[in-house]
């Protein structure tokens, strides 16, 4: 049968909108599609005036099922539908580029999704109320990786970030910057486990060279800066004050075949009065400048005999000969 409503063109069954037909509204909606007992119900499509549109499955006058919705700012979703809202899996693009595809609920992103950027962001985790829950994964598009805890979108608890490079840190975030105990590991081997404040680290840690030497002690600024200890892979050993990585102030270098110099020191140099003792047994006691012993001071021999005044290299070497130490700070 042929309905008489002039909105309406179609078929009818008992006097009711029932199988093919097109609907069109005073105000310029449309549909056209399937009906039953006066209901768009089945397959249909519904356009606005204002340029939204609709094509998918219909239930009693609702969306439900299947269907593409785009919006008049180009906003579209593909997916599941149920009582007329988002309900199940979806795919919706933004006007902006912006993209979420998982998991929807009245309307809402709800449970696993990944949100995607126009720059290559990607964001994957569970969603709660159109909002992230507070663990997921970041990965962006210079190869960064971080999985852990969020807030909102910045990393605030526990966390791991992997970089293009190899690089990784695994500990505590705050405000989206390393914060608290953690552990970064370097491509070439190095590992620092310590503290960190604001990207850098800061407080005690103790650090693993590529060559195995070790320092263990106080950082500043990402320096070492404070009270140490660094021991070379070789067996050398400084302990004592250091300053933007450098030995400065007080401390005690010992070598491995048992020389030993306690004093002072600047930028990574012997400077300063200090204590001379070679692994001949003798003691010399004097000052320093660059690294460079001023020959005026003290020398004591290991029977207690000693010269006072100027100290030549022959005589502080004595029998063992010239005796040199390299370290450096790697």
């Amino acid at each position: 049968t042929t309905s008489q409503d002039q909105n309406y063109e179609g078929e009818l069954e008992y006097g009711k909108k029932h199988g093919k037909g097109v609907y069109t509204w005073p105000d310029g909606r449309r549909y056209e599609g399937q009906w039953k007992d006066d209901k768009q119900h089945g397959k249909g499509v519904y356009t606005w005036p204002d340029g939204r549109r609709y094509e998918g499955n219909w239930k009693d006058d609702t969306k439900d099922g299947n269907g593409i919705e785009t919006l008049t700012d180009g906003e579209r979703y593909e997916g599941e539908w149920k009582d007329d809202k988002k309900n199940g899996k979806g795919v919706q693009i933004s006007a902006n580029g912006t993209g979420f595809e998982g998991e929807w609920k009245d309307g809402k992103k709800n449970g696993k999704g990944v949100y995607s950027w126009p720059d290559g962001r990607r964001y994957e985790g569970q969603w709660k109320d159109d909002k992230q829950s507070e663990k997921g994964i970041y990965i962006w598009p210079d190869g960064r990786r971080y999985e852990g805890d969020l807030k909102g979108d910045v990393k605030d608890g526990n966390g791991i970030e992997t970089l293009a490079n190899g690089a990784r840190y695994e500990g505590k975030w705050k405000d989206g910057k390393k914060n608290g105990k953690g552990l970064y590991t370097w491509p070439d081997g190095r590992r620092y486990e310590g503290d960190w404040k604001d990207d850098k680290r800061n407080g005690k840690g103790v650090l693993i060279t590529s060559k195995g030497n070790r320092y263990e002690g106080d950082y500043k600024d990402d320096e070492m800066t404070g009270k140490g200890v660094y021991t070379w892979s070789n067996g050398n050993r400084y302990e004592g004050d250091f300053k933007d990585g450098d030995s400065h102030g007080k401390g005690i270098f010992t070598s491995s075949d048992g020389g030993r110099y306690d004093g002072e020191w600047k930028d990574d140099k012997k400077n300063g009065k200090g204590v001379q003792t070679l692994p001949n047994g003798n003691r010399f006691q004097g000052e320093w400048k660059d690294g460079t012993r001023n020959p005026t001071g003290r020398l004591t021999y290991p029977n207690g005999a000693y010269s006072q005044g100027h100290i030549s290299d022959n005589m502080l070497e004595g029998t063992y000969g010239a005796v040199q130490w390299t370290y450096t700070y790697q």
